[in-house]
Order: structure tokens, then C-alpha cells, then sequence
């Protein structure tokens, strides 16, 4: 691609970024349910706002990105089920992190939200949000389907916690978390999914999630959950992992029947994303100088956190991409 078409491409990443910001925020004022249980659920929960708009940004990036492979722009009805979906991840995920789960009632919430008495402000936004969303979707049964593989895999992810667990479990749980929940945006799209994109699906959505993995390598040590990247300290196996995964999206999307142009404006866009992985491990050697090895029971926290959403960041990783673009 030109130079000048793949700056284009770039700034529209940057300018997306920035808009799925403000239409995020515009949802948490807009939407009642939600407005009311940010007000009231912030008072106890710290950065939940945040977290709102942290998934609701990565999940209409991937959105929209996806939509680029079918030539034309995402909908406005899709971009409010990926809204109400994001919307749902941080009540779900509390679901599981509460001592006192009830995974029937998980369950009975994803696929039976009318038959449910909300007892928690929590079940009662999530009851809202999954029966709108239900009601809007274009396939129910195949949403219904991701959403239930990605309530198995949060099960699963309890054991991350524990010492004895493998490397090759860790990745797969971590990997199938992540496919699940790329595969569950796909299922809000309205067009077809085509031959082989579900598995491109899925190895995009493990380069996303290793790429995650490194810039919370810091905060994952310290809360005892472990990832490859708490397993593996070291900026050099990092570097190295995150490109092998990268080339490995780069060959599964390459295989699908899609036109190249096409696939080479969604490479640029991705460049952006996965970018940041190189500019966050460009932040740990500097911390760490000539050691390549994460010093993270001493290192402060201040210098190794990294933050996705910083300008300076940002243009970093935009320069990365300029210099080394996907192809």
C-alpha cells in the first residue's frame, strides 16, 4: 500500500478509536438501566466506568474491522448490539468473580433472562441488556451458541489462578475466552460468515489476547493469575511470541476469499492494534535496561503500567506500523 494511503488509514484507526469513546460514553448517559447502575455501582466498585468503555472500545474496533473484509461500513444497529454486548461483559465477569456464584443461574440468566426475578442491580441491568440484545440479534440460536462456549470457557478460567496449572491450559483457556468473545461480536453482524473465517476469528482473537497479556503482565503477577506472559517474563520470548502470532492471523485471513485491497486495508488497520504490543515491550526494556528478563516482584507498577488510550502511546504505535506493516 502507498505511504499515503497507509497514513490514511491510520489517522481513520485513531479517529474510530476516539469515537467509540464518545458513543460509549453517550450510551452510559443515554441508556437509563445503565446510567442508574454506573451511578450506583461506582460507589463500591472503583473504574467501572472504565472498563465499560475499555470493552466496549476493543469490541466495536473489532466490529468494525470485521465489516471492512465485506466493503462496507458497520451499521448503526450493529453498532448498538456491540454497545449493549459490552455493556453485559463487566456484569458477566462479575458473575464469576462473586464468592457466592451460582452457575445454574448464570446459565438461566443467558438463556432464560424472562423467567428470571432479578435479586442484584447487577442481574437486573444484565437481564435488560441480554433480552434487548436477544430481541435484535440477526441469528438468535448462533449468538446463543458463542455466548454459551464463552460461559464455559469463564468457568474455566478460575484454574488460572492456581499454581499447578500448565502452560498449554493456560493458553488454551486464555485463547478460547478471548475466540469466544470475538466469535459472539461476529454473531451481532448481519452478514454471512464466510469459509474458514471463524478460524481466522479465532487466531486473531489469541494475538489480541497475547498482546493483553503483556501489558497486564504487571497487575496479573501481582494477583496471583497466571498468563504466558507471567510464565514468561522475558521481552525477548515475548517479541518473539507476539510475532509468531501475528504471522499466523496474517495466514489465516490471507486464506479466506476476500478481495486483497480489502484485506490489505484491514492489515493496516490491525498493524495499529498489534503495534501496541511492540511499543508496550519497548516501554519494558527501558525500565528493565539491558536485562531482558521482567523484574516483576520489584519493578514499581507506575513504570511498568502501560496504558492503551495515552496520546503519546498512540503516535507510537503508529509510527511502529508505518515502519513494520502487516503483509
Amino acid at each position: 500500500m502507498k505511504p499515503l494511503l497507509f497514513s490514511k488509514t491510520l489517522i481513520k484507526a485513531l479517529r474510530n478509536l476516539i469515537r467509540y469513546r464518545k458513543i460509549t460514553n453517550s450510551m452510559v448517559l443515554d441508556y437509563p438501566p445503565l446510567r442508574r447502575w454506573v451511578s450506583e455501582s461506582s460507589k463500591s466498585r472503583t473504574g467501572l466506568a472504565e472498563r465499560i468503555q475499555n470493552y466496549a472500545v476493543i469490541s466495536l474496533f473489532i466490529g468494525e474491522n470485521l465489516c471492512i473484509l465485506r466493503n462496507s461500513p458497520m451499521t448503526r444497529q450493529e453498532e448498538k448490539r456491540i454497545l449493549y454486548f459490552s455493556a453485559s461483559l463487566p456484569v458477566f465477569d462479575d458473575f464469576f468473580e462473586s464468592e457466592n456464584r451460582d452457575f445454574s443461574r448464570i446459565l438461566r440468566l443467558m438463556n432464560h433472562p424472562e423467567t428470571i426475578v432479578p435479586e442484584t442491580p447487577d442481574e437486573s441491568l444484565f437481564v435488560q441488556l441480554i433480552t434487548e440484545l436477544i430481541q435484535n440479534v440477526p441469528d438468535p440460536t448462533l449468538f446463543r451458541s458463542w455466548f454459551l462456549k464463552l460461559f464455559e470457557s469463564f468457568r474455566e478460567s478460575e484454574f488460572l489462578g492456581s499454581d499447578s496449572i500448565t502452560e498449554p491450559d493456560i493458553e488454551r483457556i486464555t485463547w478460547e475466552k478471548a475466540a469466544f468473545s470475538s466469535l459472539c461480536i461476529r454473531a451481532l453482524l448481519d452478514h454471512q460468515m464466510i469459509q474458514g473465517e471463524e478460524m481466522a476469528i479465532f487466531y486473531q482473537a489469541g494475538t489480541i489476547q497475547f498482546l493483553d497479556d503483556i501489558v497486564d503482565v504487571y497487575d496479573d503477577y501481582h494477583s496471583g493469575l497466571h498468563t504466558l506472559a507471567t510464565k514468561n517474563p522475558n521481552c525477548r520470548y515475548l517479541r518473539t511470541r507476539l510475532h509468531s502470532e501475528i504471522k499466523k492471523t496474517v495466514k489465516a485471513f490471507r486464506s479466506l476469499s476476500v478481495n486483497s485491497q480489502l484485506l490489505r486495508v484491514y492489515f493496516d488497520m490491525m498493524s495499529f492494534a498489534f503495534s501496541m504490543g511492540y511499543v508496550c515491550l519497548d516501554q519494558y526494556e527501558a525500565v528493565q535496561g539491558r536485562s531482558r528478563d521482567l523484574n516483576l516482584s520489584k519493578a514499581p507498577r507506575k513504570k511498568m503500567k502501560f496504558s492503551l488510550s495515552s496520546p503519546p502511546n498512540l503516535f507510537r504505535a503508529i509510527a511502529h506500523s508505518y515502519r513494520h506493516p502487516i503483509r
